[in-house]
Formats: C-alpha cells, sequence, structure tokens
C-alpha cells in the first residue's frame, strides 16, 4: 500500500511533523508515502500553503528522513 497525498504542517492545513508522518506510515506497513503540499495557495485570506522562501527548508526535510 502507498499514499502518495501527505500534506505537512508547512502547508497550513495540517499537524504534526514529519518524522511523525513517516513513522505512522511504517507502522501501518505502508511500502511509500509522498509529502505533497501546496504551494502559493490561500483561501479568504488565509495561507494554505508553504511560502516560498520555505521551499529549502522542506526539500531539505524530505531529503533528511528518505529511507
Amino acid at each position: 500500500m502507498i499514499d502518495y497525498h501527505v500534506h505537512t504542517s508547512l502547508c497550513n492545513h495540517a499537524e504534526g511533523e514529519m518524522e511523525a508522518y513517516v513513522q505512522k506510515a511504517v507502522d501501518a506497513g505502508l511500502k511509500e508515502i509522498c509529502f505533497l503540499d501546496h504551494l502559493t495557495l490561500s483561501e479568504a485570506g488565509r495561507a494554505l500553503s508553504m511560502t516560498p522562501e520555505e521551499v529549502p527548508l522542506y526539500f531539505q526535510a524530505v531529503c533528511d528522513l528518505k529511507c
């Protein structure tokens, strides 16, 4: 089983740490997950995405967790 639609707190509509998502996926027996956050998305003046400045942080966090 796989999950290719996992949001992080950087998208401002998910909670928790990326490492916790990975551990939960491992515990559930998933073979793969894909972090998939939005860029430049907002609704009624509320940011629903990471900022362009956060993209390098996001990329590095994913690289650090990659198995």
